[in-house]
This record gives structure tokens, C-alpha cells and sequence, in this order.
């Protein structure tokens, strides 16, 4: 594995606290976040759509810093249909 692939990867799996924006949330506590089911949001990742996520060790993880970005794309958009 490339030095940087591994870098990487230490990186994500380091402590929350050390990275903020970094914070890996599962589904669950995702889509708490969210406020809907777990369904839904697996429903929205099949259809390419709703926050960014990625894969650590084959396990599905959301950024915090994604789902507030996600969130505050959805509150403009809303604001600009008015």
C-alpha cells in the first residue's frame, strides 16, 4: 500500500478529538442527525444522493463536516425557493 494510502488511513482512524473535522459518524447516529431511519438513508446512498459518505474497512461512515454541509445546502436551497 502507497505511504500516503497509509497515511491516510491513520489519519481517519485517529482520535476524533485530535481531527474534528474528521469525525466519523455510523449510519445510525447519522441519520439520528438527520432525523430519519436508518432506511432512508441507505435508500438515499443507493440513489447517490444525500450527505457524502465513505468506507472504512468496508463499514459505511459519514464526516460531520458533511452532514452539516449537506444540512446547510438543504436550508439554502429551501430559502432561495421562497
Amino acid at each position: 500500500m502507497p505511504i500516503a494510502l497509509l497515511a491516510d488511513r491513520n489519519l481517519l482512524m485517529s482520535s476524533p478529538t485530535n481531527h474534528p473535522n474528521l469525525q466519523l459518524l455510523t449510519p445510525e447516529e447519522t441519520a439520528d442527525l438527520l432525523r430519519i431511519s436508518t432506511e432512508g438513508l441507505r435508500r438515499m446512498r443507493d440513489e447517490k444522493r444525500g450527505p457524502i459518505w465513505t468506507t472504512v474497512e468496508s463499514r459505511y461512515r459519514y464526516r460531520l463536516s458533511d452532514i452539516e454541509a449537506y444540512i446547510e445546502a438543504r436550508m439554502s436551497s429551501r430559502r432561495a425557493d421562497r
